[in-house]
């Protein structure tokens, strides 16, 4: 792939197109040679790397970007080998992209810094970018792939006042110390919060996430912008250790939930918004998972909880996996109308608490086609 920090232009000789607006390659425009990718149509074709204030200097006036936007970063620092994303980590060079203020919409990816797991370190930040400002991106109306902000540690505010769509992922990465706004977000593929400087999401006009949203090792305390959200495959929350507020009433119907070592839960109920699968790993303090009124559901996961009360009682059918592992569940009356589980693993094991010729015998009535693992549960 070729990539290109370029200029755009109007002073094209009369009768030229750019490359985006003709569906020429840069070769066959001649912009390989020219640098000129982005004439009086105002169209730049990427992909185009934004290193120095330099480089953005050159894209002032240009309202689309037709390909990828990397600003303070490379295509390569995605390389899964750690090897291959030396210089990945921004640099002096770039303190401003207020040329880029004209810039409405990017058909692929704007990535704005290197990404760093959500759930390293936090107090290590590779060498962030020097943006003091990111009020340049507030016109940016429309992304056709993900929007990645990972590395603009000088910034103390930003809001994407103009942003309407976000075709792939909205990343907010743990080295953006502001909080940013995106009042107009309306719809967006995949959502995703990382970074204990964070305590909110501000969308408060985000309807339809159609994959999932993931919130990990924030400071938020509630996730009440989900009562916003219409629509959600996959509600994700890992490692929040203030989190206290979920709003199960609010829940969009069919989302599965799942919840990994968030200490400060104390019950999920998945009673009216009949979540596809219910997923609880370590939670410290979550001791009642409850569905009142479910019959049917893709999955049940308790892993590493000192759960102690199920309340499943109408539960029927698990679909796929049903897992009951290293719980306080002394009994299991709160699945006692379960028939099925599907294809997936029937596990009861280790439950320090629940007999274990209990468990054989629950295992036993209900029907299961997957795999069965029932064993290291109480002697009594």
């Amino acid at each position: 792939m070729s990539l290109w920090v370029v200029a755009c232009t109007s002073r094209v000789e009369s009768g030229s197109r750019s490359a985006a607006a003709s569906g020429e390659s840069q070769t066959d425009t001649g912009a390989e040679t020219s640098g000129v990718v982005c004439g009086d149509d105002g169209v730049m074709l990427g992909p185009i790397v934004v290193l120095t204030d330099a480089d953005a200097q050159a894209l002032e006036g240009c309202h689309t970007v037709d390909g990828d936007l990397f600003i303070g970063t490379r295509p390569e620092c995605d390389a899964p080998d750690p090897a291959e994303r030396v210089g990945c980590a921004g640099g002096p060079d770039l303190t401003s992209i207020e040329a880029l203020a004209e810039l409405r919409v990017v058909t692929g990816d704007v990535r704005l810094g290197f990404a760093e797991p959500c759930l390293e370190d936090e107090g290590r930040v590779l060498d962030p970018i020097r943006l003091a400002s990111l009020s340049a991106l507030s016109g940016l109306e429309s992304v056709g792939g993900d929007l990645q902000l990972d590395a603009a540690g000088a910034v103390r505010g930003a809001s994407f006042d103009g942003l309407v769509s976000v075709g792939g992922t909205l990343r907010v990465g743990r080295n953006i110390p502001a909080e940013p706004r995106f009042p107009n977000l309306e719809t967006a593929q995949n959502v995703e919060l990382c970074g204990r400087v964070h305590a909110l999401l501000d969308t408060p006009r985000l309807r339809m996430i159609t994959e999932s949203v993931v919130v990990a090792d924030t400071s938020m305390t509630s996730a009440e912008f989900l009562r916003e959200v219409e629509d959600v495959t996959l509600v994700r929350f890992d490692e929040n250790r203030l989190l206290t507020d979920l709003p199960w009433d609010a829940m969009p119907v069919g989302a599965s939930v799942r919840l990994r070592e968030n200490p400060e839960i104390e019950a999920v109920d998945g009673a009216g918004w009949a979540p596809r699968a219910l997923v609880v790993v370590g939670s410290a303090s979550c001791t009642r998972v409850s569905g009142a009124g479910l019959e049917q559901i893709g999955g049940i996961e308790m892993t590493g909880s000192p759960v102690r009360e199920a309340g499943f009682e109408d539960l029927k059918v698990v679909d796929g996996s049903f897992t009951l592992d290293t719980t306080d569940l002394e009994d299991l009356s709160g699945f006692a109308s379960l028939e099925r589980v599907g294809d997936g693993q029937f596990f009861i094991i280790n439950n320090p608490r629940l007999c274990q010729s209990e468990a054989e015998a629950f295992a036993a009535r209900v029907e299961s086609s997957g795999w069965v693992e029932v064993y290291g549960n109480a002697d009594c």
